[in-house]
């Protein structure tokens, strides 16, 4: 787009306009190049963003691994100790029994 008003721009000059109308390419072509300029910002603004919320993801998703991995520890010591303390019991009733 911004190629087909530059040539129209240099045509113009070519063909001898009037410094009004060129004038107002010339502001024209500055408007462009802002717009250009803050856009490109945006999109810079946009990835920073981006990279930021990936790397909380990355956090977040560590985070849950340490924590399922340390639930599944403290759920195998607490089935060993249910093993432990049901293995005493069924000893102790065997011992009642046999005492008989």
């Amino acid at each position: 787009m911004e190629t087909r008003y530059t040539e129209e721009y240099r045509v113009k000059q070519q063909q001898g306009v009037d410094l009004a109308e060129l004038t107002i390419y010339r502001n024209f072509f500055r408007r462009l190049s802002q717009e250009l300029l803050e856009q490109m910002d945006a999109i810079r603004k946009a990835q920073e963003y981006q990279g930021k919320c990936r790397q909380d993801l990355i956090d977040a998703t560590k985070k849950k691994k340490i924590l399922e991995t340390l639930k599944a520890h403290q759920f195998a010591a607490w089935r060993k100790e249910q093993n432990m303390k049901e293995t005493k019991l069924l000893d102790e009733v065997a011992i009642t029994r046999f005492g008989k």
